[in-house]
């Protein structure tokens, strides 16, 4: 019996929202990386479509991780909330660093950077995490007109 498998965002997002906690950071921290080397390459390559791709990487990025944690995942809310938190506020540092490490002539400068970011990475989780309960209380509460589905 040959079987048929849907294609499209429902099931993708429904497969993510299977994923560990561990495994959505690395995923989400990966595309960051990646927009974020894109957009630092067009700043210094001065090529303006580079940046574009980078910033549209990560908007998708961001878009995908709130939708599954918000409306595709069981947690509560002050988990969901703290896993964006932790999730973003740790994966930005990274990103910076990356793109500094890759593309600048001195590389001290991304020494410097991922020092400097991995001190205030506890304050980013902090205030992402209060900024994200919000919005996760907001975005379940419209559930039944965004994501029908999941109800």
């Amino acid at each position: 019996m040959r079987v048929i498998t849907r294609v499209g965002l429902i099931p993708f997002v429904r497969r993510l929202a299977r994923w560990s906690p561990l495994r959505l950071a690395m995923g989400y921290i990966a595309f960051d990386c990646a927009a974020e080397i894109l957009s630092d390459a067009g700043v210094t390559l001065h090529a303006a479509g580079l940046q574009y791709v980078g910033t549209l990487i990560w908007i998708a990025a961001a878009s995908v991780l709130f939708t599954v944690v918000t409306w595709y995942r069981d947690d509560e809310v002050v988990r969901a909330a703290f896993l964006l938190g932790t999730i973003m506020g740790v994966a930005y540092p990274f990103a910076v660093a990356a793109g500094v490490l890759f593309l600048s002539d001195n590389r001290s400068w991304g020494a410097v950077l991922a020092v400097g970011s991995l001190l205030f990475i506890p304050l980013r989780v902090l205030v992402l995490s209060v900024v994200f309960g919000a919005l996760v209380s907001i975005g379940r509460r419209f559930r039944h007109l965004f994501a029908p589905s999941t109800l």
